[in-house]
């Protein structure tokens, strides 16, 4: 490979991760991925007695895109209504379903009146949510921010006359090739054994009061290479481990693996971690009672593991699983 090429797409990688955000303001949530895809969610209060509902909002990257508006309620707790209308000063929808897609022209109706009031009623006979506007005009200016619509007839807070097609284009999703991964042995157990007494000192479960209880595991990876992962600790709900690379023949060798991320390096650490088929996960949960959290995957290639996908639903507000907005996405190359 051209040096001119690779810097290209170093370039262009390090432009794709400057537009990776995630932010919150108020009881909303914004996420924009490395292809301008931006997405914002607003909650209830965070106050107690507050039923949980938000409105979900996605709008694609690039010229003459509208927004979508999906009301999601806590289907954890069953019994979701059929149908609900949603108010907003003088705004009102009727028969909205709820985890399904609100019409475009409805969704166009409601956006507006967001930035304007201080909730949205949402009802259903005599059941009652209400969706805090609290940050909503600011989460919605910095997905304008982000797409290059401000100024421009399609912007959802600062419009103007400006051509849409000075909006700025959506970037491409990086394209990954999986490595063929080598066949698991049936020595593997010895192998991981030989590779935790290379580490020595460097295994973390060392560090703990019964180091035999912590998980250990070997999985096969591409060119002799192996992946190892030690639990570091474990508590009611999360568990921490640390993944190492090493070959699968002496010398072991074993180093840290090298995990891009796009905030809060945490080394080669994964949080709930998992190997298969040469996806490495990390779920990072924020509350013992509650599933959201940040979660990531990394695909093993020739060039070592790539980041994959990226998720986070920081804001729980009584979902059971959050509401997750993507900040990272990569396609997979046909095999």
């Amino acid at each position: 490979m051209k040096a001119s090429h690779s810097i290209a797409i170093l370039l262009g990688l390090a432009t794709s991760a400057a537009n990776a955000i995630d932010v919150e303001y108020g009881d909303w949530a914004v996420a924009c991925d490395n292809t301008r895809r931006c997405e914002a969610a607003g909650f209830q209060r965070d106050s107690a007695g507050e039923e949980p509902v938000a409105l979900h909002l996605v709008r694609e990257a690039g010229p003459d895109q509208p927004a979508s508006l999906t009301l999601m309620l806590d289907t954890g707790r069953g019994n979701v209504p059929d149908k609900v209308s949603i108010t907003v000063g003088q705004v009102v929808l009727h028969d909205v379903i709820p985890e399904q897609e609100i019409d475009e022209d409805k969704a166009a109706r409601l956006i507006p009146a967001l930035l304007k009031g201080e909730r949205a009623e949402v009802r259903a006979g005599a059941r009652h949510w209400a969706v805090s506007l609290n940050g909503a005009s600011a989460a919605l200016l910095k997905i304008d921010d982000l797409q290059g619509r401000v100024g421009t007839p399609g912007a959802l807070v600062r419009k103007g006359t400006k051509s849409e097609s000075s909006v700025l284009p959506a970037l491409p999703v990086p394209v990954l090739r999986a490595a063929r991964l080598d066949r698991a042995g049936p020595s593997d157990q010895r192998l991981l054994a030989a590779i935790l007494k290379a580490l020595g000192k460097r295994d973390c479960s060392r560090d703990e009061q019964d180091p035999d209880s912590m998980e250990r595991s070997l999985h096969r990876l591409s060119g002799g290479k192996v992946l190892v992962m030690i639990q570091c600790g474990h508590g009611s709900y999360q568990s921490a481990s640390d993944v190492w690379i090493a070959n699968a023949k002496p010398p072991y060798a074993p180093v840290s693996a090298v995990l891009p991320r796009l905030v809060d390096n945490h080394g080669n650490s994964v949080a709930n971690g998992g190997f298969d088929d040469g996806v490495l996960s990390s779920y990072d949960k924020l509350q013992a009672t509650a599933e959201c959290g940040m979660a990531t995957q990394w695909l093993w290639t020739a060039q070592g593991f790539q980041l994959l996908d990226a998720t986070r639903a920081t804001m729980c507000r009584g979902f059971p699983e959050g509401i997750s907005l993507r900040t990272w996405t990569a396609n997979l190359a046909p095999k």
